[in-house]
């Protein structure tokens, strides 16, 4: 089944209601049909980590937020959805290049400002736990 433009918006706004109302699992299950439809796009790939870091797959987010990298490489988004993912994991050192990768690129919108808002702060705290990391290899 092909979506239209319009067909594909309305699909997308219920994709993001989804999130906001915390059916989680629903979410899920569009965004995984929308990427099976429309998979050289960023937005299901970016949903899908959002989704999977919300339910504590980390995993899951990291290969996702990987993928809308790939589709968008100029997105700030994907690469601290994907350093969230690797903080949660304690890898630390991963998390903290993406969160740099991500403050490189330039905001361009107001989505791209708010996401290094977040980066800025992830990396406040990423700080401590890369060097506890990097500790934790001299020892081990």
């Amino acid at each position: 089944m092909s979506l239209g433009a319009r067909e594909l918006s309305a699909v997308v706004e219920l994709g993001y209601w989804l999130i906001r109302t915390g059916s989680l699992s629903e979410a899920q299950q569009l965004w995984e049909g929308l990427a099976a439809e429309v998979g050289h796009l960023e937005a299901p790939w970016r949903a899908l980590a959002y989704v999977s870091l919300r339910q504590g797959r980390v995993e899951e987010c990291v290969s996702h937020a990987t993928i809308a990298n790939q589709r968008k490489p100029g997105a700030p988004a994907p690469l601290v959805l994907r350093a969230e993912a690797l903080m949660r994991a304690g890898r630390f050192q991963e998390a903290a290049r993406d969160l740099a990768a991500a403050l490189r690129l330039p905001p361009r919108s107001p989505l791209d400002l708010s996401v290094h808002e977040r980066a800025r702060a992830l990396q406040r705290r990423v700080g401590a736990g890369a060097m506890v990391e990097s500790a934790a290899h001299v020892d081990g």
